[in-house]
């Protein structure tokens, strides 16, 4: 259970950090598997304290830093710190400038720390890295929101929204039209959620257009 692992999880941290330094990738694997625990007990500002201590700023700049700012972002967010959380998101998007996930875990932060500029550079940002792609990430989105899931930073964050949320979706049209999509989508338009689009355009496969 959580409470043993964060007990395991604590112990080789402290050995592996005496033998090799805070640097060493299995440390930082350690140090990410001990705050994912403690975000999962709910024990945030321990996560913050634990992860300060790795995420300098040095660190910060580097691609190996995603892990443990990812997690950060999760654990400040649950404490309410929303630009903070936004600026390792925003970091992490730095680093993973072709992860979908960074860019829809930012939005609802730049949103929630009322930074709509940013949010309005963001989805620019989002349309011209991804608007040739097929994005099942948005098809698996959408039926999260649909079904009130919030196995996530961006669900989580979604569902406790007291703001308007606007979805631009985008995928092949089969998955557009399938009678799953169309359920999830009559849902979200219950539950107030707007949408843009979606509209015809070219897919990254050869021949073939999406929406």
């Amino acid at each position: 259970d959580h409470a043993n692992a964060e007990t395991l999880y604590r112990e080789a941290l402290v050995l592996e950090q005496k033998l090799v330094g805070n640097d060493d990738p299995m440390v930082l694997r350690i140090a990410h598997n001990l705050a994912t625990v403690l975000v999962a007990r709910r024990k945030n500002r321990e996560t913050v304290l634990l992860l300060d201590r790795f995420l300098t700023p040095e660190f910060a700049r580097t691609p190996r830093s995603v892990a443990l700012l990812s997690t950060r972002a999760e654990a400040l967010a649950c404490l309410g710190n929303w630009s903070g959380a936004a600026a390792d998101a925003a970091k992490a998007i730095d680093h993973e400038p072709a992860n979908h996930e960074h860019y829809h875990t930012l939005a609802p932060l730049l949103v929630a720390s009322e930074n709509l500029a940013g949010y309005r550079e963001l989805c620019g940002q989002i349309i011209t890295r991804f608007h040739d792609t097929e994005s099942v990430f948005t098809a698996d989105r959408m039926a999260k929101m649909a079904h009130g899931h919030a196995n996530d930073l961006a669900t989580a964050i979604l569902l406790a929204a007291d703001k308007p949320i606007l979805l631009a979706p985008a995928m092949n049209p089969l998955m557009w039209n399938n009678p799953a999509t169309r359920r999830n989508v009559a849902q979200l338009a219950r539950d107030g959620v707007a949408m843009i689009g979606p509209k015809a355009g070219e897919m990254a496969e050869a021949g073939e257009a999406g929406v």
